[in-house]
């Protein structure tokens, strides 16, 4: 298949294949140089071409083409580091601060671990107490509404309420989760925790 830019403004797959052909490898090596991460680099190189066939109708010339992928890699090259600037800087910051709190170990700063901790401990209470909690600290509901809706007096409730906290908690000392990592991750993690951790 010989090359026709008439081609390329009409979208034909022939002509946007061999652009990419032509192309990619260029990108991707000028993207490297800059970023320095193979993968990185990849992407953008990926992304410039994505870009160039959707503006396929715009482009006259092989040279407009090759001078909109080389800007567009330099562009999302050097948007990158300044990304990744930021990002480490960020993280310079959160570190630093974390250096200053004993209770903090850093390999364990995961929200996800929180929530499985969590649901594994309220998979573990009796069915009635589950429920409860999940009424008080997840539907909001008050301790009447719950006694209501589970056919069972308040002070039921509370007794449950209090027994299913008690479980909870021993969950995550056995965990070893410490009370500021848990206050840290207090958004990803539900208001029982929270109510323990106050």
């Amino acid at each position: 298949y010989e090359f026709n830019i008439k081609d390329f403004q009409e979208g034909q797959k022939e002509a946007l294949d061999q652009v990419f052909e032509m192309y990619y490898s260029l990108m991707y090596l000028f993207a490297v140089t800059i970023v320095k991460d193979e993968d990185i680099a990849k992407d953008i190189a990926i992304d410039s071409l994505t870009s160039l066939f959707k503006l396929h109708k715009n482009f006259a010339a092989l040279n407009n083409i090759r001078a909109f992928l080389y800007v567009t890699t330099r562009n999302s090259a050097l948007n990158y580091l300044k990304f990744k600037k930021r990002l480490e800087k960020r993280e310079d910051g959160f570190i630093r601060g974390m250096q200053n709190t004993q209770e903090l170990i850093l390999d364990q700063i995961d929200g996800a671990l929180l929530k499985k901790v969590y649901d594994a401990s309220l998979s573990a209470l009796p069915s009635q107490t589950r429920k409860v909690i999940e009424l008080i600290f997840e539907e909001q509901m008050t301790y009447p509404e719950i006694a209501q809706e589970l056919c069972i007096s308040v002070n039921t409730v509370k007794g449950l309420r209090k027994y299913g906290l008690r479980k909870i908690e021993g969950s995550i000392t056995e965990q070893g989760l410490s009370h500021a990592l848990v206050k840290l991750l207090n958004c990803v993690i539900p208001a029982a925790f929270l109510y323990l951790m106050s």
